[in-house]
């Protein structure tokens, strides 16, 4: 199976400096799950349509802000998975695999995180657009508009 994984700090283990870091896999079959090892056991944290929120924001120490970014996903259950990426870059492509899985599996409309989605996405809810409709309720919509030919 496709699948991708991010070695990332561990925001709950800093203290421990040989715990560190944490492994994050992202595939389509299994959703988002994490471990200590890269070898390990997969620990599951959740299927993208149990994503209610993504926050990024930059990483400081001491009021230094630094290059790594850290995300934190929120599940339903409000439980989060919170990792540091070593960039921007790293951290947006977790990001955009995450927004595209939701998409595809949750909500073709909507996104997480306005640097990774689609220009055309933002262009649609921008236009107050919205996905395929039936041809009944085109028919309808166009009848109330005038049968006009054209």
């Amino acid at each position: 199976p496709s699948q991708e994984v991010f070695r990332v700090k561990d925001q709950s283990r800093e203290h421990q400096a040989n715990q560190a870091h944490k492994f994050i896999c992202v595939s389509g079959e299994h959703g988002v799950q994490w471990s200590t090892k890269e070898d390990e056991q997969w620990q599951p944290f959740c299927d993208f349509p149990d994503i209610v929120d993504i926050t990024l924001k930059q990483a400081s120490r001491d009021n230094v802000l630094e290059e790594t970014r850290i995300v934190t996903l929120t599940k339903q259950d409000n439980k989060v998975l919170e990792a540091e990426f070593p960039s921007l870059r790293e951290a947006l492509s977790f990001l955009a695999l995450i927004d595209g899985y939701y998409r595809l599996t949750a909500d073709a409309h909507h996104y997480f995180c306005k640097e990774v989605a689609p220009p055309k996405l933002l262009e649609h809810l921008e236009d107050h657009c919205h996905g395929p409709i039936i041809s009944d309720f085109a028919m309808s919509k166009l009848k109330k508009q005038g049968n006009r030919k054209g």
